[in-house]
């Protein structure tokens, strides 16, 4: 099965891409900025061929109300797309298994509620600061984030994360 994940940036393909290969699902990503529907529809054209496409957005830059209204009116296109709002960014999938960045660094982390954050790359990067690190955004760095997510743990934690893993393993 082909599928296409349409994300905002660097950052998402690659925590997309890791997430994709730990449930054993090989996808591509497309870098989309923007929710304009002509580009969407021209994204549908050129890729045919794919059997599902997911859409990933960010809700730091919208309110929630918003968003549903755009990603309904693009789940109407076809049939082969979910849309999914990842609560505020995608950085809240990493936190949402605080063991990870425990595992990785040697810190203690405790995060109650990821998807609750106003700035999950803030945070992330807040917590690298006690050990002399910085949080930058980037496909390298993300990906190595990652790789240390235990996503049966995080999907626990994070309803757009196991929304996002369901979307991947259904079968249409």
């Amino acid at each position: 099965m082909k599928i296409l994940v349409l994300v905002e940036g660097p950052t998402d393909a690659a925590i997309v891409e890791v997430i994709s290969k730990k449930v054993r699902c090989n996808v591509s990503t497309y870098i989309m900025r923007g929710n304009r529907l002509r580009k969407i529809r021209r994204i549908l054209h050129v890729y045919q061929h794919v059997d599902r496409i997911i859409v990933l957005k960010d809700l730091h830059r919208y309110s929630e109300d918003t968003l549903t209204d755009i990603m309904r009116k693009i789940e109407r296109m076809d049939n082969r797309i979910t849309c999914i709002i990842v609560k505020r960014a995608i950085e809240s999938w990493i936190l949402a298994d605080p063991s990870c960045l425990e595992r990785k660094y040697k810190i203690k982390v405790e995060i109650h509620n990821p998807e609750e954050l106003e700035d999950p790359a803030e945070e992330l990067d807040r917590i690298l600061r006690r050990i002399g690190r910085r949080y930058i955004k980037n496909y390298k760095f993300a990906k190595s984030l990652a790789e240390c997510i235990d996503i049966s743990n995080a999907a626990t934690r994070s309803k757009s994360l196991a929304r996002f893993i369901k979307a991947l393993k259904s079968k249409i």
